[in-house]
């Protein structure tokens, strides 16, 4: 038998003569195959690895997920691609936690219907509950004969909430119609906001306020002003100017500079 207790075992061969049992501080991960698998109150489950996060864990026998048991799933982007246990037994579900992490990006959030574990003998039981840390979408599954599916919906959490200025929150608002109307026809923002985490989403929000212009303007005038000031100055100090500080002619190159120092404060709301 193969017991983990406490650290982690990433599996990318065959243990095909060997029980596994996972347990308390203990995880498996990878994309070989075990001969069985069973996954006891703090043990977690995790198809895939560094190379490959999007892998599947194979079990040639059965498997059993015990309460206080985690199974972590990954998706991609897209949702094209998404982790997975894959069981030829049985597969005896007695409670635990499904834990699904969504890489960034803009992915299709009516894909509908991951299989996130597939069992040929069938499956039997449910999980306690699924998170995510998908902020605007709510993970719920089904199940089936032999295999369990997971659903992502829109839940009452606001884009708006998500907004840290009065401009945000507007904006965030004014998403909120967008997305609960569908006003364009084109779903891009609307997939790019809603797959988004709570924080990455707050964090892009001052992006789309157009805060940002305002300031740009500023700043151009502001180097615009320092520029003419230099030369205005340099034309003073040119020979047969007033106060000149320049050498005679013919005494070779002059050499000039201007010092400057600024500091400001650009803020923009309402």
């Amino acid at each position: 038998e193969t017991r983990i207790r406490e650290g982690l075992l990433t599996l990318e061969g065959e243990l095909t003569r060997s029980a596994l049992t996972v347990e308390g501080l203990g995880m498996v991960r990878g994309t070989g195959q075990m001969a069985s698998l069973n996954a006891e109150a703090g043990g977690v489950v995790a198809p895939g690895d560094q190379a490959n996060p999007f892998g599947r864990l194979r079990v040639n026998g059965d498997a059993r997920l015990a309460p206080g048991s985690y199974l972590w799933v990954r998706t991609s982007a897209d949702a094209q691609q998404h982790s997975r246990l894959e069981v030829k037994g049985a597969a005896q579900i007695d409670g635990g936690q499904v834990i699904v992490k969504a890489d960034t990006g803009s992915w299709s959030l009516r894909r509908r219907g991951l299989n996130i574990l597939t069992a040929d003998g069938g499956v039997t039981g449910t999980f306690e509950g699924v998170t995510s840390d998908l902020g605007f979408l709510t993970p719920s599954l089904s199940y089936h004969d032999r295999s369990v599916q997971l659903q992502l919906v829109r839940n009452d959490v606001a884009i708006a909430s998500a907004g840290t200025t009065a401009n945000g929150r507007a904006v965030g608002a004014a998403l909120d119609a967008m997305t609960a109307q569908n006003l364009t026809g084109d779903l891009t923002l609307e997939d790019a906001i809603l797959d988004g985490s709570f924080d990455g989403v707050a964090a892009a929000l001052p992006s789309l306020t157009g805060d940002i212009h305002p300031v740009l303007i500023g700043t151009t005038s502001l180097s615009a002003k320092q520029f003419r000031d230099t030369l205005v100055e340099r034309g003073h100090d040119l020979p047969g100017a007033a106060n000149s500080l320049s050498t005679e002619p013919g005494q070779g190159p002059t050499l000039w500079a201007t010092s400057l120092m600024g500091s400001g404060t650009f803020n923009g709301n309402d």
